[in-house]
């Protein structure tokens, strides 16, 4: 009778709690790359600009470009229960769950910690290793994710893809140091909020600092005045007298051919209105 109670207790425990999975993006994963960055372009309002296909990331996962990138998925699953209350936590490239790859971590969602960087990541956590890390939030298993087929993870249809982050080695001349740079974080809308962007962030420092870097940047839009904030409790230096040049596609393609760029025409001058304290209204 004992023997079936602590079961019972530890079954019901198992229920509604998720382990989070932190894995290297592997060219299999490009369908579900390439559709997440196009989440990220929309929530960017950016889309008309967005150009990623499954081709072109599953070349750039592969490095066969001259930009040498790194991407990292965060994936969930729902922990079963199992006879005698252990806890499955499912398997997968470089780990076996949560007491696999670099072991299990227990997020404790109420240190200080915690609120700012999230469930803490183990130290060993290697960037070709998978990490697993048990989440105790049980209103998980009440998200609504429409899109949930969409983002169905390649190592194990049971885990679905919440967020991603790209990044890349560079380097300061300042500093003569590598550096480390982030093109992209993201998280999809149903997951926000439970500080799984702060694991991803959280493990690509691990990761350039293990590996001797210097400093890890990245951009923010200026209107996301929430993430800016979240950025500068971190430590960040948030530096708005930067401002970011390109040449993109055809402009790139001519300045690079020497040839002058073709004149065009100026806008058409519009006439406009000041108004002042006094005009009446």
């Amino acid at each position: 009778m004992g023997d079936s109670n602590s079961a019972a207790i530890a079954a019901s425990s198992a229920r509604g709690t998720h382990t989070a999975y932190i894995r290297v993006a592997k060219t299999s994963d490009a369908k579900v790359v390439s559709a997440i960055v196009h989440s990220l372009a929309e929530f960017d309002n950016l889309s008309h600009i967005c150009k990623a296909t499954s081709e072109t990331m599953e070349a750039a996962i592969a490095n066969k470009g001259p930009c040498k990138v790194t991407v990292l998925l965060l994936e969930i699953k729902e922990n079963a229960s199992q006879p005698g209350g252990s806890v499955d936590g499912g398997g997968g490239e470089g780990g076996d769950g949560v007491h696999g790859g670099n072991g299990s971590q227990h997020a404790d969602m109420c240190s200080a910690d915690a609120r700012l960087c999230g469930p803490r990541l183990p130290d060993g956590s290697g960037i070709d290793e998978e990490t697993a890390v048990q989440l105790h939030m049980k209103d998980l298993s009440q998200v609504v994710d429409p899109c949930r087929s969409t983002f169905l993870s390649s190592v194990d249809p049971d885990r679905v893809v919440v967020g991603f982050v790209l990044f890349y080695p560079n380097f300061s001349t300042y500093l003569a140091q590598q550096s480390v740079h982030i093109e992209d974080l993201f998280i999809r809308a149903p997951y926000r909020g439970r500080k799984f962007g702060s694991m991803l962030l959280t493990s690509v420092a691990k990761r350039a600092a293990r590996e001797g870097a210097q400093r890890l940047e990245w951009m923010v839009l200026d209107w996301n005045e929430k993430a800016i904030s979240f950025y500068e409790k971190l430590g960040a230096k948030v530096h708005s007298e930067w401002r970011i040049c390109r040449l993109t596609g055809d402009d790139l393609a001519v300045y690079a051919s020497g040839k002058p760029k073709p004149t065009e025409a100026p806008p058409p001058r519009v006439a406009r209105i000041h108004r002042s304290s006094s005009m009446g209204r």
